[in-house]
């Protein structure tokens, strides 16, 4: 018969366990995501969620006269009431306004934006810095959009997703200088890049300028104006959700809203890609303020601009402020660039007292 057995104790799960465990996993967690995770999680563009485009369709109503387009945009989900209103005139400069308006319970906002196009400046770059100074710069030629230009044309068509397309064009007299525009209602697709419904996307088509001198630049002058300074940014809205790459735009923000002009870094030029440089921001004689974008010689040039209004793109979590999840998220993950070494030095602290802790009460 067997003696003197005695009872086998089986270890309990302790606070100083579990915190052993929780730290652990923080450590993992915590290495393993970044800050551009955080809005993955709350609007995952490249999904393209049908919840989430649901929520941020709009209803559009155009008119089109010989030189002038009206549109109005309202959101169609019943939860947020706003509109956008978009102007283009085709006679003098070619000109867009856009201003959008909010009139929800939580949220009374409004922000505009007018962008006119005003000439084309052939120069020489006595300096070499790729940009147009006007005190420095040999002016060769400016050619001036103040004729009236051909009567807007208007279409509609599906792209390959069955989304809607609305696309207006006009041209100079003399075929210089050609604008094209669209405008969808909801997220979609137009020629392999992801426009929202809060924007304009915009194609700039220059074709046989009579230019004087064959090393010779043009640039194209930009007047801007609205409620506040446009101030120069590097990224876009669109570039940080992913729908488009290598954007630069100057933007004017009003509260929590931000009307912008943006354009691609790089212009089709004779077939190639050539990049794109910009002034900054200057005063302009009429109290306004403008910005020179600068394209490479070339027979044909193309370019893509924008215009819209930031911010308004909403997420699909009721109650919860668009700009409010991000900081909710980063409750439970921090950003890899800041914290990751507190937070290592931090578990390599609580892990091993924990454990000699744990060690000491079982004995």
């Amino acid at each position: 018969m067997l003696t003197n057995l005695k009872p086998c104790k089986v270890a309990r799960p302790t606070l100083l366990s579990v915190l052993m465990v929780s730290s652990l996993f923080i450590l993992l967690f915590t290495a393993s995501m970044t800050s551009s995770d955080i809005s993955a999680w709350t609007l995952d563009e490249d999904e393209d969620d049908d919840d989430y485009e649901e929520f941020n369709k709009r209803e559009l109503q155009i008119e089109v006269d010989e030189y002038q387009v009206e549109i109005q945009s309202k959101r169609k989900n019943e939860t947020l009431e706003d509109k956008i209103e978009i102007s283009f005139k085709a006679s003098d400069e070619p000109e867009f306004r856009v201003e959008y308006r909010s009139n929800s319970d939580s949220d009374e906002s409004e922000i505009s934006i007018e962008i006119r196009f005003q000439s084309l400046i052939e120069f020489i770059d006595t300096n070499s810095n790729n940009i147009y100074d006007e005190d420095i710069d040999q002016e060769l030629l400016e050619y001036d959009f103040d004729e009236d230009f051909s009567p807007i044309t208007n279409t509609s068509w599906k792209n390959h997703l069955d989304e809607i397309i609305h696309t207006f064009n006009t041209t100079s007299q003399d075929g210089v200088f050609s604008l094209q525009f669209y405008i969808v209602e909801e997220i979609s697709d137009v020629y392999g890049e992801s426009i929202v419904p809060s924007e304009l996307k915009l194609d700039i088509a220059i074709k046989n300028f009579p230019f004087s001198e064959s090393n010779s630049k043009l640039a194209l002058y930009t007047k801007l104006e609205a409620e506040n300074e446009f101030e120069l940014d590097h990224e876009t809205e669109d570039e940080e959700h992913n729908r488009t790459t290598e954007e630069r735009e100057v933007d004017m923000t009003v509260g929590n809203l931000t009307a912008f002009f943006s354009w691609k870094e790089y212009a089709y030029i004779d077939q190639i890609n050539r990049t794109v440089y910009s002034s900054d921001v200057e005063s302009d004689d009429e109290d306004d303020e403008k910005i020179y974008l600068i394209y490479e010689h070339g027979e044909i040039i193309i370019h893509d601009p924008k215009i819209g209004i930031e911010n308004i793109t909403k997420s699909v979590i009721p109650f919860i402020p668009d700009d409010v999840i991000p900081e909710i998220l980063s409750i439970f993950t921090l950003p890899k660039e800041s914290y990751l070494l507190p937070v290592v030095i931090l578990t390599t602290i609580v892990v091993p007292t924990a454990w000699l802790l744990s060690r000491k009460n079982q004995m």
